[in-house]
Parts: structure tokens; sequence; C-alpha cells
């Protein structure tokens, strides 16, 4: 009776140990570093006075679910609950560098087998949390267009 080891249906399922150590996360490096440059320029441009008029919503008094309050962050709830797109960006970052290596059916999706969808849709869900966390921060056209 042959191993388990030897049968080339049971490969495709198993990843070599080493393969594993080699893995990259270029994508999530690259994402985390794009989030830790933006939180820097948030902090920056925060703390100096956000840029840009007021949004309409602070004019007519009507801003969202969140009253505006001063200082730095002017929606704290609002600008917080924005990490969680941030998160699930690095997530999906962390994610497409795991998959790298793993064995695929012939027919899989794009975001599968090629790591630049996978990649630019890690991008683009952490910029529209950085994006809605200095809207929400700041409340002025500027952020807005973030």
């Amino acid at each position: 009776m042959a191993e388990p080891s030897a049968n080339p249906s049971c490969a495709l399922n198993r990843v070599d140990p080493q393969q594993e150590q080699r893995r990259t996360y270029s994508e999530l490096w690259l994402i985390s570093s794009f989030f830790l440059l933006a939180m820097l320029v948030f902090l920056l441009i925060g703390w100096h006075g956000w840029p840009g008029a007021p949004n309409a919503c602070v004019l007519a008094g009507d801003c969202y679910c969140e009253a505006p309050r001063p200082g730095l962050i002017a929606q704290p709830a609002n600008t917080w609950s924005c990490l969680a797109g941030v998160i699930v960006g690095l997530l999906i970052a962390w994610d497409t560098g795991r998959r790298h290596h793993t064995p695929r059916a012939p027919f899989s999706s794009l975001m599968e087998s090629d790591r630049f969808y996978a990649g630019l849709f890690a991008l683009v869900v952490t910029y529209s949390g950085v994006a809605a966390l200095f809207f929400h921060a700041s409340l002025t056209n500027w952020g807005g267009q973030a």
C-alpha cells in the first residue's frame, strides 16, 4: 500500500514547508506602508488645521449621524469606524500573499490567479477607509475629495 504522500492527487492539497516560508507578503507591506504614511499625513494636517471650506453638512447643521465636535477629529465615532475598511483591506492584502503559492484549480478567478487584481482590490478598499477617515475627521470639502 502506498503512503499518502506518494499519492499525486494529494500532492496538490499540500503546501511544501519550505515554500510556506518563502511566501512573500509584498501587498501587505505596501498597503501597510501606505496606511502608515496616510496616518502621518492625517496627524500633521489635522494638527495644523484642516484645509478647505467646511462641508455643506456643517453649514446646514445636518452632518450624518454624529454631531460635529471641535478639535482634531470632528466626528470621532464615524472616524474610528472607518478603520474597519482599512483592516479589511489589510486582511485582503495578507490573504493575497498567503494564497500566492497555494495550488489552485485551473479555472480560478482573476482575484485568485493574479496577484495584481487582488492587490489592487486591497489597495482600493484600504484607500476607501482612509479617505472616509479623512472626511469624517475634518468635515471639510478637502477631506471629502480625498
